[in-house]
């Protein structure tokens, strides 16, 4: 059967803060994929796939964000005219009017003021209307900015469906309509940008049920139409980004050394060079300076390439000491379901993929002290050294000029992240591949819940789909409208099965025959009373929520 035939789309925009992403997901109709699928395949989760066959072209990013169109939001299709085209052309004519259009914007548009952030959602809303025939029946649904707890519920299911923390077995279904699985099955789910990080897990049921008030619901169906239940907890960390929490530190650091007398003065953190006050920084390479303007007199930043001093002087930031109205507590006084180490395992996507491995090299499967023995040695050495290392092709051409400056503070807020604030032990029990090295565990090849896994492992993408948010999104779009009930049935009981249905189809044809009897004595005469006719009207759209 050809790739495009009885295929479905959805179309995501993902209006970051630096900037808009438009991709385009893909799946075959379910009513037509149930007609061909195993009793596995429908036990499970519809095919979600990229937007096109051999995923090379349903992306495209534009910068800079779409919170910079908030002074002129008329302006708005110099941003996302370039993104709806590119998304016209992966998706077949035939296709376009029933093809849903989201977009969810993020920090950038959270932070705006209520009037601007609602006239710049309008003006987008309403150029997608007027530019394309996409289905968009509901600005409010379609075109909104999102939580950080969306973002997380979102890529908890991405990350699950990816790994397959979603994947059932007959044993695994029980008979009623609706059930809850094991939230130790699948996969916690960790994301850190530049101004917020995000976690979100499935407890245990008895914890889950203790926490019941904490927990938001989510509910997916299979291809056959079982409801799936699961109790997900999930929280954001507003300034606990890398951003964010370097902005914290150097200000701390700044009231530290105190060139004005405003506070507690620690001069030995504090030199003069050609007039300017230079802070010593052991979250910086030796020999790297950077100006701080935003004091009088001016002053600088200056490294001394000293991570366990960075990791100690950094972890304050943490707040571990704000008041915990509920235990337990993570950090800043937020309060979370105990999380058992022995069974959750999680998975980190963006800093905690770039800050392990653009310079490391160490993305995947984590070890604790691999890691801090890496970060120490490239922390240790100058900064003559890292731009000749540069300079020499050392690090790939991704890896920016800022990246190598900051790699030092990332790599230790990081690992405060994880094991002071989340609580992952450093000496994990069981140890294994992960996803990051030869041998590790992608879709199709493994149990979809191992327990040799690491307690954490961080990820770019699964397979050969980058691990995003909004995968998460349209996994739930697509599973939005339950197919009609079936009945589970085992593959071996599906032979004994075969003569009670061969017998029922006897009947059914008699019955069939005796009806054209009667219809033939009838001439004329409708099958329908005077006024009626068998009739089939849609469902009204689907929001999609979480």
């Amino acid at each position: 059967m050809p790739w495009r035939e009885h295929r479905r789309y959805a179309v995501l925009v993902d209006a970051g803060s630096s900037g808009s992403r438009v991709q385009v997901y893909s799946w075959k109709d379910p009513l037509h994929a149930r007609r061909f699928a195993s009793s596995e395949q429908l036990r499970n989760l519809p095919h979600v796939e990229l937007g096109d066959e051999l995923g090379l072209h349903w992306q495209m990013k534009q910068e800079p964000g779409i919170s910079s169109f908030a002074s002129h939001p008329s302006s708005i299709s110099e941003h996302l005219g370039p993104l709806l085209d590119f998304a016209l052309s992966v998706i077949p004519a035939s296709e376009v009017s029933r093809t849903p259009f989201y977009l969810f914007a993020t920090a950038g548009v959270r932070l705006l003021e209520e009037s601007e952030r609602k006239a710049l959602l309008d003006a987008a809303c309403a150029y997608v209307h007027a530019s394309t025939s996409l289905y968009l029946p509901s600005c409010s649904d379609h075109v909104r900015a999102i939580s950080g707890e969306q973002e997380g519920i979102y890529g908890w299911i991405a990350v699950n469906y990816l790994m397959e923390g979603f994947h059932f077995k007959a044993k695994d279904l029980p008979s009623s309509s609706s059930h809850s699985l094991v939230g130790g099955s699948t996969y916690g789910f960790l994301d850190m940008g530049g101004a917020s990080t995000q976690v979100a897990f499935a407890p245990d049921p008895h914890v889950a049920q203790a926490h019941a008030h904490d927990m938001t619901p989510v509910r997916l169906h299979t291809l056959g139409g079982e409801p799936v239940d699961w109790d997900v907890f999930v929280t954001t960390f507003l300034g606990f980004g890398t951003n964010e929490a370097r902005r914290r530190h150097v200000e701390g650091l700044l009231d530290a050394t105190n060139p004005s007398g405003s506070g507690p003065a620690h001069p030995e953190h504090l030199t003069r060079d050609a007039g300017a006050h230079i802070i010593h920084d052991p979250c910086l390479h030796a020999g790297l300076t950077l100006p701080y303007t935003l004091t009088e007199p001016p002053m600088a930043l200056r490294g001394t390439g000293r991570f366990q001093e960075c990791r100690s002087i950094t972890m304050p930031l943490l707040n571990k000491t704000a008041p915990c109205e509920s235990l337990p507590c993570l950090f800043n006084g937020v309060h979370a379901p105990e999380i058992d180490f022995t069974r959750h395992r999680f998975i980190g996507v963006s800093e905690y993929w770039y800050s392990s491995h653009d310079v490391l090299g160490l993305g995947g499967a984590y070890d604790a002290e691999e890691y801090d023995g890496a970060a120490q040695q490239f922390c240790s050495r100058s900064w003559t050294d890292i731009l000749a290392e540069r300079k020499g092709g050392r690090y790939h051409s991704g890896v920016e000029l800022s990246r190598l400056q900051l790699q030092c503070f990332k790599a230790a807020w990081l690992s405060n992240v994880l094991h002071e604030g989340l609580g992952i032990p450093r000496h994990s029990a069981s140890e294994g591949p992960g996803l990051g090295s030869e041998g590790a565990s992608l879709p199709g090849s493994s149990p979809p819940f191992n327990h040799s896994i690491p307690a954490f492992q961080s990820v770019e993408a699964i397979g050969d789909i980058q691990v995003s948010w909004t995968l998460g999104a349209a996994i739930l779009h697509a599973l939005l409208v339950p197919p009609p009930e079936v009945t589970w049935v085992d593959e071996e009981e599906e032979h004994g099965n075969l003569s009670y249905l061969l017998w029922g189809l006897g009947l059914v044809a008699l019955w069939a025959a005796w009806v054209a009897w009667r219809v033939r004595s009838r001439k004329g005469r409708s099958l329908w009373p005077r006024g009626r006719r068998a009739s089939f009207r849609p469902r009204k759209p689907y929001k999609m929520t979480v």
